[in-house]
C-alpha cells in the first residue's frame, strides 16, 4: 500500500504509537504536540487529502518516500540477520559447553 492511501486513522494511530497527544480542535482540525519536541504541531483533518497527508508527514518528521513494502522488506532483512548472527552465537555456545566439559573431564581425571 502506498502512504497515499492510508487511512486517516491508520496516520492518527500512528501519531498516538509514536508519542503525539491531541492538543486542541477548532472545527474539524486537531492539532497534536509532543513532548519530546514541545514546539513541533502536527495539524490533521477527519478527511485528508493527499496535500494534507503529506503535510501531516512533513510536520510529524516522516518519510514521505517510505512505502509499507519497503518497510516491511527492511525489517525482513533484518531479521534474517539477526537468525544468522543468533545460530552464529549458538554454535559459539556449544563450542564453549564442550570445552568446559573438556576441562571438567580433566580436572576430575586429574584428581
Amino acid at each position: 500500500m502506498r502512504i497515499s492511501g492510508l487511512s486517516e486513522k491508520h496516520i492518527v494511530g500512528r501519531l498516538r504509537d509514536e508519542g503525539w497527544s491531541p492538543s486542541r480542535v477548532k472545527g474539524s482540525h486537531q492539532q497534536w504536540y509532543h513532548p519530546r519536541w514541545p514546539h513541533r504541531r502536527v495539524t490533521t483533518t477527519p478527511k485528508m487529502t493527499v496535500h494534507i497527508k503529506r503535510s501531516v508527514f512533513r510536520q510529524a518528521g516522516w518519510n514521505w518516500g517510505e512505502d509499507d513494502e519497503n518497510v516491511s522488506d527492511e525489517l525482513k532483512r533484518q531479521c534474517t540477520e539477526l537468525a544468522r548472527e543468533n545460530e552464529e552465537l549458538r554454535k559459539s555456545l556449544l563450542e564453549m559447553l564442550e570445552m568446559m566439559e573438556a576441562l571438567t573431564e580433566k580436572r576430575q581425571d586429574a584428581s
